[in-house]
């Protein structure tokens, strides 16, 4: 039981579920198809401005660096100190290479991010409709 809180119901795994876990992490898995949002409004941005693009831009930019920031403190000590409680280098090497996975890959958006501002920034201005 936990003082001042509910008892906490445990789980385990069973030998059916052992067999079957075994099996999915043996078996590759299909690319994912990239699916982002934020790609979409780009390229429908013909209608914003070069400053509304910009922003949009920059507010993504923000949001990025916060996560990365997240990642490479509050999610590297998770893995420091779950690897330290159970005592396993192998598990902490699997965990750190999925992080690392993140972190890579929220440094690429935000370089992307970075880059494709500037080519907002030149481009032709907005034009109002024709009639």
């Amino acid at each position: 039981p936990q003082e001042g809180k509910p008892n906490r119901k445990e789980y385990q795994i069973t030998d059916e579920g052992r067999i079957e876990l075994r099996r999915w992490l043996v078996t590759p898995l299909p690319l994912d198809p990239v699916r982002e949002a934020s790609l979409i409004q780009i390229f429908f941005s013909h209608f914003s401005s070069n400053e509304e693009i910009a922003a949009l831009f920059e507010s993504r930019m923000k949001e990025i660096e916060e996560h990365l920031h997240i990642l490479k403190n509050v999610a590297q000590a998770a893995i420091d100190e779950n690897a330290k409680r159970i005592g396993l280098e192998r598990a902490r090497q699997l965990w750190q290479i999925t992080l690392d996975y993140g972190i890579d890959y929220y440094e690429f958006e935000l370089a992307w991010h970075e880059k494709m501002l500037k080519t907002i920034h030149n481009l032709p201005p907005l034009m109002p409709p024709t009639k």
